[in-house]
């Protein structure tokens, strides 16, 4: 089990391509959910499949999504790990003594991790990760793809 502080990963995303020239070149992706229980992985295919629509999150990309990953430039998986996040709140007036401000607390987490990596090379274009309160799947997973459209986008303006 992973302790984290929620005052500085509260929500928070963060990413960064390993390889911006080889991600500029991807075209056909395919998503990999074989290492999710079957109900997770229902719900990731259904994001990317409701998200990789024009004016959607993924339908900013130029990438075409395939079923079958022997055909595709770069395999998506994500992997969710249950966790703990310490959590601090101000102290109610209850007399807990002078000079106590806050009040700790340890309470479930979910930390998110994204790769893209090349098929061929097996190599990882790009990591992304994030700790999230609780157990919100789609708004975990909105945040993640966020930052990878966000890097894409970036690297491709690059050029």
């Amino acid at each position: 089990m992973v302790f984290v502080q929620a005052s500085a990963l509260d929500n928070e995303v963060c990413g960064e391509p390993n390889n911006p020239e080889a991600l500029r070149k991807i075209k056909v992706v395919c998503l990999d959910t074989s290492n999710l229980d079957s109900a997770v992985a229902r719900d990731v295919k259904a994001f990317v499949s409701e998200e990789n629509r024009p004016d959607h999150l993924l339908g900013r990309l130029n990438w075409e999504f395939v079923e079958g990953c022997p055909s595709a430039d770069a395999v998506i998986r994500v992997y969710f790990v249950s966790t703990e996040r310490y959590v601090t709140e101000p102290a109610p007036n209850s007399g807990l003594g002078v000079g106590v401000s806050s009040l700790g607390a340890y309470k479930p987490a979910t930390r998110l991790v994204l790769l893209v990596y090349d098929r061929a090379s097996v190599r990882v274009l790009f990591r992304s990760e994030g700790i999230f309160p609780g157990n919100k799947r789609t708004a975990q997973l909105k945040g993640q793809f966020g930052r990878l459209v966000k890097e894409v986008r970036r690297t491709n303006h690059a050029e």
